[in-house]
């Protein structure tokens, strides 16, 4: 009677991607809700899926709390990985450092996989703003680790960075506007990184009709 549970189906073509930089990927997507009371309810939501030619399994699992729905409050927990990313910097780095000596271009070594883990908070102080904290942390292994260790770079970048994000909407017509800031501290939980990052974007939503609506957004921040 609270509860519900729903999946996917499984030969769903819309769940099968491809590209020429990530190949064929395939995907599932499942969900679960329990019911409280009529404020409080508990959410899990999970994508998970194997890429082909990269032969990695990956996962983005989201449980959700909501805990105060008059003033969107909610607490949500995230745990992903398959966010392969490259970093230049440290092919920059070992070109410059082993000038002539190997060819890196084909060693994959600006290349790492991200698991991600995000704990954050969301409440409305008033009807027009809202605050979110959040605590980031970043686990991102090469690749390659056995070329990162033979010459001489660290295998895994890790990130503790405290997170908060400022939403303001004057009226329910005007769009939101929301401020973000972000800090890797080094020295917490194994980090062994330093940044600090800045966003802010607007975004505005109108719904015309149950089929039609109109979405806009424009962003940008700095590194």
């Amino acid at each position: 009677k609270n509860g519900s549970f729903k999946l996917s189906p499984i030969t769903n073509p819309e769940y099968i991607s491809y590209s020429n930089r990530r190949g064929l990927a395939y995907k599932l997507v499942l969900g679960a809700q329990y019911n409280f009371n009529e404020k409080r309810k508990l959410q899990f939501n999970s994508r998970t899926g194997y890429n082909f030619k990269i032969k990695q399994f990956y996962f983005d699992n989201r449980l959700h709390f909501d805990f105060n729905p008059k003033r969107n409050g909610w607490l949500e927990l995230q745990v992903a990985n398959g966010n392969r990313i490259t970093n230049s910097s440290v092919l920059d780095l070992l070109q410059e450092q082993h000038r002539d000596t190997i060819d890196f271009s084909k060693l994959d070594l600006h290349y790492f996989n991200d698991n991600r883990y995000e704990l954050s908070c969301n409440i409305a102080i008033t009807d027009e703003f809202e605050v979110m904290p959040s605590i980031v942390y970043h686990h991102r292994s090469a690749v390659n680790k056995e070329a990162m260790v033979q010459t001489g770079q660290p295998t895994t970048y890790k990130g503790f960075a405290p997170s908060l994000t400022l939403k303001y909407q004057p009226m329910k017509s005007w769009p939101l506007f929301s401020l973000n800031y972000e800090r890797c501290i080094s020295g917490v939980f194994g980090s062994n990184m330093k940044y600090e990052r800045w966003e802010l974007d607007a975004s505005y939503r109108r719904r015309y009709s149950s089929l039609k609506r109109f979405n806009v957004r424009v962003g940008g921040g700095f590194y």
